[in-house]
């Protein structure tokens, strides 16, 4: 809509609309705006009249304005709420309307704008509040609440403002950010923490001061030197801080944070102020929501002392018995401050408080003078200032004294004035602080429901439609209605109640408050909050205290409680068992006085570190009322209070028969490793893949490794190619058959071999499954030997023999032929050949008497000889042999060899035989060199052929009788030289490859 100028207004007409002192505007049928009063003007904001239309938010409500006025000729009822922006800022209004005629306009609207903006936001903020309570009466956790408030305030102020909750921690000097959804992370990190100080910031002030303390510019306030920075960085420029309180006490500050310069205006007090208390709710809802789970895991805290009413016991003459810790708390007093005084006495001793003991005085004696409750609201002073406790008494009959109970209803009064302020905040808050809201008016002798409100209502299948207008009857059971009667003419003659009520299977907390007029009641309000899931919660506490009861009972295994000196305050009936002494004889003693004095250390070292908070398992030794040590396997748990560990959980099962056993076991397997570990036979313990899992001293000493160096190996480490024989274990093994006493060969470390005896047997776990085997091995090298030598020695007693009748058969020839020798020789001129066929038959006559040597021994003369000599004198003898058969002989000496002790023929005949063996095993000719030389006290001389070579398997067996590498050998050349070596002290060692060739070699010691 355009503004049209206003020239067509007459001056008596103008004037008469700028006297008027509303909002107050002018419009043709079309809509133009054809005039502004002063009032308008400002209102709207307007400056250009000619351009400047209704800031409308909502293109819609121009349409509904228009329509509504075209409709309608004339109304004095207030429009639908529109909402407008002038200058950024959001307002809301209504109108009214009225047909008037002005100059040259005959059809003219006067309109009448009613700023309901502060109606608007005060409504706002009830919603906030109303959803607050429901929250808090619904038991959302304190996180959530007041997180859920501060984001509710921030749009309800169009996100102008930050807000924060901060809470102090126990030691009341510094704050913590409790809640703070939209306040930038910088910020919490350089508030949080902070002291509390009437120097520092918005909050410590605030709680130092207990009110409202603002900030309207960080920027000039001293107070926010240290944090300006980093709020105006983040566009923080003013604060205003609000005391949070709890019973009296400041726990901590609510903060909004403006982005302007700014002072808070008086709705915005009260929205802070509000908040602050909403935020008091909460917390004392949590506090009280973790005083009813403390009492779940403790349950030993006494009823007086959990709660924050104050409890008072008082004898039937009046006098103090004792009071609970909240009184004592106001008061400031210790427990037996009060004991055995009567009422003047303790009004003496608290003159401040005389009219409070003068009340409790009055309710006493009315109490026993008529034997029957009294209840009456009194004012006692706490920390300098006044609250408000709803005493009632109770008469306790087993004593004839009286229980007097106060219920602080400081906050309650307050809340209940603030209330009656207006119609829409009592029903809006009421309704949902509490379950259900009804209102009674007495009609008769019995009472009408006048209202009832409430989402307690849904719970017992109630609305408000349905009971509204009803009487007592028409709504309650019939067993319930005396009861519902007699406490409603209770209340109508002024009394307030507070009890609890059962309604459609629903627990409910009800009160009954009578409201005046004239001092008259005039209606009565009952507000009932449904305690169902607290009497579920209380019936599921009493079965949990019933099970553990049970559990303690009939528990087979010692269960007990100790405190943090170590002093046993309950214990179960099977502590009996295990230590003999009665449960009686236990209690309220030290758990030392029963430890065996070798675990006294052991079993203090673990209760300290329960102590420290950690749970903890271990074994330990009792000594019972017998004298007996008991065993005995031991929990221990911590009891926390309040974050500190205020006792010890314990249970303890008998482990002595357990233990004996264990101890049996041991011994047998210490036995058992002991015999194993130093048994002369080599164990072995291997899986069923050859892999090494143990080894005992006598295997170590038999193959040279230790055993970490076979531990994990597999055992072909000494098998090596005899790795077949371990799947002929397995297989034996699984079949069920045992392998006993077999021979076989195994390999040394150093690489010889070794002749074995073996037993292989199976190790079975409980199942009776094969999981490993062991072997026992034992050493039967030596025993080879002996055998070897007994047979050896069997075959040279029958070589002797034989060699004995050969030699004799072949001596008296040769005795012949060299007489027949000699005469030739003296007969014929050329004589060569003749000495030649002499020293042959001589030769002949040497092998002769050594074969008779075989038979009949003899002494050896040993002389120091040339070795190189004696080589050299082979050599031409056996290049005869050799030329026939195409073989070279090379030989190649050392200088200056030393001499050695030895029978030169002896030698010269092992030389010959390893020459000869040479020449014959190279049937196509070939070579063979002889060298010599001095190594380590030793003269090695080397007969290398290049002939067939031997195999590897009979290398070992040469030196045998009878056993020759020859087709038509005899084995007796090479026993003779081995024999004539050994009787030198010397060595005959072979070396061979098959198709490649031999090598001899011979040591013989130098002389020393």
């Amino acid at each position: 809509m355009r503004m049209r100028s206003i020239n067509i207004i007459d001056e008596m007409d103008l004037l008469l609309l700028e006297h008027i002192p509303a909002v107050t505007a002018a419009i043709n049928e079309i809509g133009e705006i054809i005039y502004l009063n002063k009032k308008a003007i400002d209102f709207f904001a307007i400056k250009n009249m000619d351009d400047q239309g209704f800031p409308f938010v909502n293109e819609a409500d121009e349409e509904y304005l228009l329509t509504t006025i075209r409709n309608e000729k004339e109304t004095e009822k207030n429009s639908k709420e529109i909402q407008i922006n002038i200058n950024g800022e959001m307002k809301w209004v209504t109108f009214q309307h009225s047909v008037i005629k002005l100059k040259q306009h005959d059809n003219c609207y006067l309109l009448t704008f009613f700023d309901i903006t502060a109606y608007k936001k005060t409504d706002s903020f009830l919603n906030i509040k109303k959803k607050i309570t429901r929250m808090i009466v619904k038991g959302a956790s304190l996180p959530y609440v007041l997180n859920k408030l501060s984001i509710f305030v921030e749009e309800l102020l169009h996100k102008e403002f930050h807000t924060g909750v901060l809470f102090l921690d126990k030691s009341k000097e510094h704050l913590h950010v409790a809640a703070s959804p939209t306040l930038p992370q910088a910020f919490i990190n350089r508030i949080n923490g902070i002291k509390v100080s009437p120097t520092l910031g918005s909050c410590g002030p605030a709680i130092i001061k207990k009110k409202m303390v603002v900030c309207s510019d960080v920027t000039t306030d001293p107070n926010w030197e240290e944090f300006k920075d980093v709020a105006l960085e983040i566009g923080i420029r003013s604060s205003w801080s609000f005391p949070i309180i709890l019973d009296n006490v400041v726990i901590g500050a609510f903060t909004m944070y403006h982005s302007k310069s700014y002072s808070p205006t008086e709705f915005e007090e009260k929205v802070l102020e509000m908040c602050s208390y909403l935020i008091g709710l909460a917390a004392e809802r949590d506090k009280g929501r973790k005083a009813v789970e403390s009492y779940a895991e403790q349950s030993l805290l006494t009823l007086a002392n959990s709660i924050q009413d104050i409890v008072i016991f008082k004898d039937r003459k009046g006098n103090w018995i004792e009071t609970n810790d909240s009184l004592k708390e106001i008061l400031k007093v210790d427990k037996n401050c009060h004991a055995g005084k009567n009422d003047e006495e303790i009004m003496d001793v608290f003159p401040e408080n005389e009219s409070f003991f003068h009340e409790i005085k009055t309710l006493t004696d009315n109490t026993l003078e008529h034997n029957q409750p009294c209840q009456k609201e009194v004012t006692i002073a706490d920390q300098g200032s006044k609250r408000i406790y709803d005493i009632k008494t109770a008469i306790l009959q087993d004593t004839k004294g009286v229980l007097l109970i106060g219920r602080d209803v400081t906050e309650k009064t307050r809340i209940n004035d603030e209330l009656v302020i207006t119609k829409m905040e009592l029903e809006n808050t009421l309704k949902l602080q509490k379950a259900i809201i009804c209102k009674f008016v007495k009609s008769g002798n019995t009472f009408k429901i006048t209202m009832a409100k409430g989402d307690g209502l849904r719970n017992i299948d109630l609305n408000e439609n349905k009971i509204l207008g009803r009487t007592l009857e028409e709504v309650y059971p019939p067993d319930q209605l005396t009861q519902k009667l007699e406490y409603l003419e209770r209340a109508w003659s002024g009394e307030e109640l507070l009890y609890e009520d059962q309604l459609f299977g629903n627990y409910f907390l009800s009160s009954l408050k009578p409201i005046y007029k004239n001092k008259k009641t005039k209606e009565i309000i009952m507000t009932a909050m449904d305690i169902t899931g607290f009497k579920t919660m209380e019936q599921k506490l009493k079965e949990s205290e019933r099970r553990y009861h049970s559990l303690l009972k009939n528990s087979p295994d010692a269960i007990y409680y100790e405190n943090t000196d170590g002093v046993v305050i309950e214990a179960n009936k099977a502590v009996e068992k295990i230590t003999g002494y009665k449960v009686k004889e236990i209690l309220n003693r030290p758990y030392q006085d029963f430890i065996d004095a070798d675990y006294y250390d052991h079993s203090t070292f673990y209760f300290r570190q329960v102590l420290d908070g950690v749970p903890q398992r271990y074994e330990s030794a009792l000594i019972t009322k017998s004298g007996e040590k008991s065993y005995v396997s031991v929990t221990s748990i911590p009891v926390f209070e309040n974050k500190n560990v205020v006792g010890v959980f314990g249970m303890a099962k008998d482990i002595t028969h357990e233990k004996k056993i264990v101890e049996k076991l041991r011994n047998t397997k210490e036995q058992l490793e002991s015999f194993i570990e130093n048994t002369s036979d080599s164990i072995i313990i291997m899986d069923l893949n050859g892999t090494i899992l143990s080894v005992n001293k006598a295997f170590e000493k038999m193959f040279g490794w230790s055993k970490s160096e076979v531990k994990g190996k597999d055992i072909e480490i000494i098998q090596r190619d005899r790795k077949h024989e371990f799947n002929k274990y397995i297989q034996t093994i699984t079949q069920g058959l045992s392998l006993s006493d077999w021979e076989t060969i195994r390999y040394h470390k150093l690489g010889h071999a070794l002749d074995i005896s073996l037993s292989v047997g199976p190790i079975r776990d409980k199942q009776g499954n094969i999981i490993a085997l062991s072997s026992i091995i034992r050493d039967i090298t030596d025993r080879k030997k002996t055998e070897d030598l007994l047979r050896t020695a069997e075959q040279l007693a029958v070589i002797g023999q034989l060699a004995a009748g050969v030699a004799h058969e072949i001596r008296n020839p040769l005795t012949s032929l060299n007489g027949f020798l000699q005469l030739i020789n003296e007969m014929i001129d050329k004589k060569e050949y003749i000495h030649v066929m002499r020293d042959e038959l001589k030769r002949i006559e040497f092998i002769t008497s050594e074969f008779l040597s075989l038979a009949k021994p003899h002494v050896k003369v040993f002389q120091k000889k040339d070795i190189s000599q004696i080589v050299d004198g082979v050599v031409k003898i056996a290049e005869i042999q050799g030329v026939l058969k195409n073989v070279v002989i090379y030989a190649e000496l050392e200088a200056n060899l030393p001499l050695i002790e030895c029978d030169e023929n002896q030698l010269k005949q092992v030389f010959l035989n390893i020459l000869k063996n040479a020449i014959e095993s190279m049937e196509d000719g070939g070579e063979i060199s002889i060298t010599a030389r001095q190594i380590n006290g030793f003269v090695h001389i080397d007969f290398t052929d290049n002939g067939c070579g031997i195999p590897k398997e009979r290398i070992k067996r040469i030196g045998e009788p009878f056993y020759s590498t020859k087709e038509k050998g005899t084995g007796l050349g090479m026993m003779i030289s081995k024999k004539i070596i050994n009787e030198h002290k010397g060595q005959l060692l072979i070396d061979s490859r098959e198709g490649i060739g031999t090598t001899i070699s011979i040591l013989l010691p130098i002389i020393s």
